[in-house]
């Protein structure tokens, strides 16, 4: 009796200990107020839906700038119930940087069932863009980024995408047919096109992926990776996992270092703007002597009187007084 009631005692624990658990995990994401739930229809393509969450600030204001990112799910959560693209990363990244997710504008759609972020088989590894067209899936949520970035208090220079597994595809993909939007990347155990070196080698990038893949081929990254150095970009990293399987999101989306790194990425490192001149002020050919060019005076009204017909001028005016005092005089 006195087991059986220990045992109670210890299941009772048990459950209260998860259900506390579950109670810090849910609170971290943002409150309801906050969190928008909604379908984006893409009349291009014939009304073409996409189910997304979208959450804003913990103290959003319109006045600030915050920076936006974009998760791109795997292929398990895939629906239309507009909940089960929430199932990985989400309370983790929230978990492991709080303050930076409760400060950016968070953007998890949900791809519908039977399609892809990018229409290749994924258990094939790297493939080539300029073979494969822009899936549907991929291009509405591109669409649909650039309205959350029109609507909302974006810094444009601070657009960022993580993509797992089939979004890890979508992630690469996107880097390369939209690279002008994303200031980095972060493609967890995906694949791309490494014949896109040029444009990928200047972005910033942070890749993971488990060196015993079994659903997605390990060798897929490590070749994007070696053919972006090899190319001359610095701007990559990579994290093989060494003796780990498919699951390595887990990893990645916790790792605190990564989110920092991810966060403190801008497009202006990238481009920096070009540097102020001062105004160059160009000779004017001489009106009274073609091919000469003289010094330009300026007036209020904006225009310019060349100094040489200020000189003929002046020497009319002194003319004029001298023959006006030799008439005075003959009188």
């Amino acid at each position: 009796m006195k087991k059986a009631k220990l045992l109670l005692s210890c299941l009772l624990c048990m459950t209260v200990l998860l259900g506390a658990l579950s109670v810090s995990v849910s609170a971290v994401r943002p409150e309801e107020a906050r969190t928008l739930k909604q379908v984006y229809v893409n009349e291009e393509l014939d009304g073409y839906e996409i189910p997304y969450v979208l959450y804003l600030p913990a103290n959003y204001d319109e006045a600030k700038e915050y920076p936006v990112l974009l998760l791109l799910h795997g292929a398990g959560e895939r629906g239309s119930d507009n909940e089960l693209q929430l199932f990985h990363a989400v309370d983790e990244l929230y978990e492991t940087r709080q303050a930076l997710m409760d400060d950016c504008i968070f953007l998890v759609p949900q791809c519908p069932l039977e399609e892809q972020w990018v229409d290749w088989p994924w258990t094939n590894g790297n493939y080539s863009v300029d073979e494969i067209p822009e899936s549907k899936a991929l291009s509405t949520v591109i669409k649909l980024l650039g309205e959350v970035l029109d609507t909302y208090a974006a810094d444009t220079n601070r657009v960022y995408i993580m993509g797992i597994s089939m979004g890890g595809f979508g992630t690469w993909d996107a880097l390369v047919r939209h690279e002008p939007i994303f200031a980095a990347g972060v493609p967890l155990c995906g694949g791309g096109d490494p014949s896109k070196v040029d444009i990928l080698k200047e972005i910033p990038i942070w890749c993971v992926h488990g060196t015993v893949d079994s659903a997605v081929p390990f060798a897929g990254t490590e070749e994007m990776y070696n053919t972006i150095v090899a190319a001359g970009g610095e701007r990559i990293t990579f994290e093989p996992m060494d003796g780990m399987d498919h699951n390595i999101w887990d990893y990645a989306t916790t790792n605190g270092a990564l989110i920092d790194w991810l966060f403190a990425q801008n497009l202006e490192l990238r481009y920096p703007p070009a540097p102020e001149t001062e105004p160059v002020t160009e000779a004017v050919t001489n009106p009274i002597e073609p091919g000469v060019e003289t010094d330009v005076l300026p007036v209020e009204d904006g225009s310019a009187t060349p100094l040489a017909a200020a000189v003929v001028i002046a020497v009319l005016a002194v003319g004029a007084v001298v023959g006006f005092v030799m008439t005075r005089k003959k009188k």
